[in-house]
């Protein structure tokens, strides 16, 4: 399914078997006001969730470097071992990718620019390049402007 985000002035895709959280339920959910969009997805019973947030304005390369940056550190800050970081060349901007472990769960987090503004996406993963790593790549090379 594509989400249209007219706001802000782009488009991304999700796949068709993940279903949208309604902004209506964020506060009940305790998702946070910036949130651009979460979806669900059951897997075996287990709810597998991609969130995408808005993170903050990066209107050139070097703020968004110090963003991506200034994420990592944090991520450690709250006990989170970052095990890896890969740069990508996307279809349309650089995406960047930071693995992170915390108590014996791993992380992917994606981020990239889009508007002039950093946008983010957080889930669990078992291994690098699963299902559910490869899932979030999708919908970052998916984000395109209007």
């Amino acid at each position: 399914m594509q989400i249209v985000n007219k706001e802000l002035g782009f488009t991304y895709d999700v796949p068709d078997d993940f279903k949208e959280i309604p902004k209506e339920k964020y506060k009940e959910y305790n998702i946070e006001e910036g949130t651009l969009g979460v979806f669900v997805k059951l897997i075996d019973g287990v709810p597998f969730t991609i969130s995408l947030n808005r993170d903050d304005d990066a209107p050139d390369e070097k703020t968004y470097k110090e963003l991506v940056d200034e994420n990592a550190f944090n991520m450690k800050r709250m006990g989170m071992t970052i095990i890896g970081r890969v740069e990508r060349a996307g279809k349309r901007a650089k995406i960047d990718v930071l693995y992170s472990e915390f108590k014996g769960l791993r992380f992917v987090t994606y981020f990239t620019t889009i508007c002039g503004i950093m946008v983010a996406c957080s889930t669990e993963i078992k291994e690098k390049d699963d299902e559910f790593d490869k899932t979030v790549a999708a919908l970052f090379e998916s984000i395109k402007e209007i």
